[in-house]
């Protein structure tokens, strides 16, 4: 099956007709689907054994990267990595400051498979945020409640707005009333697949939850992407 993608505007260089590549993710796999996948191919002789299997060793990896190792593999190479300025050099980690992630880069086997891959360009419409999922840290429901002052995490394509341009941004749009911006200050996290902040102050009722984009630079549009579930302020 080849590798899908699809062609958009550049907005890096400064030639307006520079093109960047997008690869179209035909699906999400999870455990469950790779373990069915491991059984049809006789490596495993239940679903349930190789989930097993794959979520021990997801839980030693992560054991092993969270006590400082780095973990080295044909699949991929992975260690720890701490984000955030240190004021000088007796400065020592603080959580209210740093960060620590793990950083994940595809090994030999990947690069090797990839190698050998084929390749279909498709056309698509306009770029634009697509919002998949609305994730409540504090309660772990989807699609569902806001927590206000909480923890949320936005998961799609398209997500990474410019803080610095003063349409683009995550709304909170009522039924009635005005749209709430989360501020600049709230952003944690900001991918073309992930938005995590601090939700800010929400009175009670229903909301749409939008992600606002500005593309191009010659003739900039902002472009809106809104989650299709309608979230709730108890």
């Amino acid at each position: 099956m080849p590798i899908r993608y699809y062609l958009q505007p550049n907005p890096v260089t400064p030639d307006p007709n520079d093109q960047t590549a997008r690869v179209e993710v035909l699906a999400k796999l999870t455990v469950a689907d790779l373990a069915a996948e491991l059984v049809n191919r006789g490596v495993a002789t239940s679903r349930a054994q190789a989930a097993a299997v794959i979520e021990g060793y997801e839980s030693l990896v992560a054991e092993k990267i969270a006590d400082g190792y780095g973990v080295n593999t044909p699949l991929f190479n992975a260690r720890a990595a701490i984000h955030g300025v240190f004021t000088n050099p007796t400065d020592t980690y603080d959580p209210s400051r740093h960060t620590v992630r793990g950083n994940l880069n595809g090994g030999t086997l990947v690069a090797e498979k990839l190698a050998t891959a084929t390749f279909e360009k498709i056309v698509r419409g306009e770029p634009a945020p697509l919002l998949v999922s609305f994730i409540n840290k504090n309660t772990g429901g989807i699609n569902a409640t806001i927590t206000p002052g909480g923890i949320a995490q936005i998961v799609g394509e398209e997500l990474k707005f410019d803080p610095a341009k003063a349409a683009d941004g995550i709304y909170f749009v009522p039924t009635t009333g005005s749209a709430v911006k989360v501020p600049t200050a709230n952003l944690a996290t900001r991918t073309e697949g992930e938005l995590m902040f601090l939700t800010p102050a929400l009175t009670a009722g229903s909301y749409h939850v939008e992600v606002r984009r500005t593309y191009g630079t010659a003739t900039p549009v902002v472009r809106t992407g809104e989650l299709s579930a309608v979230l709730t302020v108890a």
